[in-house]
């Protein structure tokens, strides 16, 4: 859609000013950062859903 083609085109523009800022490792590494401890909430949270749905029974 028309909409990814733009988003695409900003990521590219938004990467590239971060290249000349020299800021595009930082903000990788941010969000890499981020997406790992979100991961690891999400990998809690669905343990702990796991062990109450197996301790009551409910499926």
């Amino acid at each position: 859609s028309i909409r990814d083609g733009q988003n695409r085109i900003d990521n590219t523009q938004r990467s590239i000013d971060e290249i000349k800022d020299g800021t595009y490792v930082e903000n990788r590494v941010n969000n890499k950062v981020r997406n790992t401890k979100r991961r690891a909430v999400d990998n809690l949270i669905q343990r702990s859903n796991n062990a109450i749905r197996k301790a009551t029974n409910t499926y």
